[in-house]
């Protein structure tokens, strides 16, 4: 009794009272949109920092999208303090969770801004979007959450699509000794992609353990700190001085990270992850979308293809899933 009382008094505050773990059709609505809102966010800060990453050097991005999200979440905490409604968000049910989660945040961060800077967006997307599988597979295991015969085979054919998506011919011919089958530093953004999607998906099965017991506010404090340390540290050694629009311009980041990383406790507090971890095949479009409008890159005919491979199997599997 001591404990339900603990672990309610907290909710007193908005960021619980949204993510209460309400497991109703209607609850499960709310969690969906909230993820669809997380998943623009943060394909909005993808692109976005791919923009910077051609200013700044990657390090510095990364840097800013951690030091500005840490400003913010601090000085949010500091206005509900001052109005007498800041509960203390640095204090976790589950800290050792916590730090892991945003541990691993941090490094899919890192090899994915490398990814997006050396790759067209619509593909460094694709080949995050392994990520979905991963966690698909791993949810049965470490969370015990079921995943059918269906949602493998679903899970499969979007894993083709990834695959025509990244060129695997090319990518065989330019690691057997011909370098001109692919532009220059591609080798390097795939595997910086596919280690950030294996990372990602450890962040995704991370968030469900931890978003049930601490509030979202919680989970932005580790991770801003996290990355702020991480960075820090050896940042000054590839370092680009901002003017003053330049500062501006980083800071957006940070603001873009925070957000998501904000939905996203929301998100998997009402929703299983094997639920949502399909509907990350949406970001595709989005990624396409920036890329067109930002970059002036028409995917070609194999994103296309991937592409469509990827969004129908992830529809398919939410589909078979929300049933259950």
């Amino acid at each position: 009794m001591h404990e339900s009382r603990r672990r309610l008094q907290p909710a007193r505050h908005l960021g619980l009272l949204l993510m209460a773990t309400d497991k109703t059709a209607g609850a499960q609505q709310v969690g969906v949109f909230f993820f669809f809102c997380m998943l623009l966010s943060f394909s909005t800060m993808e692109a976005y920092g791919k923009w910077l990453s051609q200013t700044f050097p990657v390090l510095q991005v990364v840097w800013a999208r951690y030091t500005f999200h840490f400003i913010l979440i601090v000085a949010v905490m500091a206005v509900l303090r001052v109005l007498g409604r800041g509960p203390r968000f640095h204090r976790s049910h589950r800290p050792r969770a916590q730090i892991v989660r945003s541990v691993f945040l941090f490094g899919m961060t890192f090899f994915y801004f490398h990814a997006l800077a050396r790759l067209p967006i619509a593909e460094a997307t694709a080949i995050i979007f392994t990520a979905p599988l991963i966690m698909s597979v791993l949810s049965g295991v470490t969370l015990g959450e079921r995943v059918g015969w269906r949602e493998w085979c679903a899970a499969l054919i979007g894993f083709v699509g990834v695959l025509i998506v990244v060129q695997p011919f090319a990518l065989i011919a330019a690691m057997t000794g011909n370098p001109d089958a692919l532009p220059p530093g591609t080798l390097t953004g795939v595997a910086a992609g596919i280690t950030g999607a294996f990372l990602f998906a450890f962040y995704m099965l991370s968030s469900r353990f931890v978003s049930v017991v601490d509030p979202p506010e919680t989970g932005l404090l580790y991770s801003s700190l996290a990355g702020v340390v991480a960075t820090s540290a050896t940042v000054p050694f590839d370092w680009q001085m901002p003017d003053a629009a330049g500062w501006g311009m980083l800071a957006v980041i940070g603001g873009f990270g925070a957000l998501g990383q904000y939905l996203a406790g929301f998100a998997f507090a009402r929703v299983q992850a094997s639920k949502l971890g399909p509907l990350t095949y949406i970001q595709l479009l989005f990624a396409v979308s920036y890329g067109i409008l930002l970059f002036d890159t028409v995917p070609g005919i194999n994103t296309l293809a991937g592409a469509g491979l990827i969004v129908l199997a992830g529809v398919y599997t939410y589909r078979r899933t929300a049933r259950s």
